[in-house]
């Protein structure tokens, strides 16, 4: 909700608040701790602002409750086993 009500207010696509913010917080986090996050957490960031306006643009809205439970459970678990992948992998 935070994304699109920047969205609304500033313009720019919800991926793109996305990626502006996650920006930010990083560049807070290596600030405050004085190390580099690793690649893993700059390729969620940026992929995850980009997929976020693919899937905008490709899926249609969903106006049912059932449509919506079943597409917020499949996007959890994408959403998990994704970022299990960089995890896993020491990326992230």
């Amino acid at each position: 909700m935070f994304y699109y009500g920047l969205t609304l207010l500033l313009g720019l696509t919800i991926g793109s608040w996305s990626i502006i913010i996650g920006f930010l917080l990083l560049t807070a986090f290596a600030i405050i701790t004085k190390k580099l996050p690793k690649i893993g957490v700059f390729l969620n960031m940026l992929l995850l602002g980009l997929f976020i306006d693919l899937f905008i643009w490709l899926l249609p809205s969903i106006d049912s409750v059932v449509g919506a439970v079943i597409s917020f459970i499949l996007g959890l678990v994408l959403i998990g086993y994704g970022i299990g992948l960089y995890v896993s992998a020491d990326l992230g």
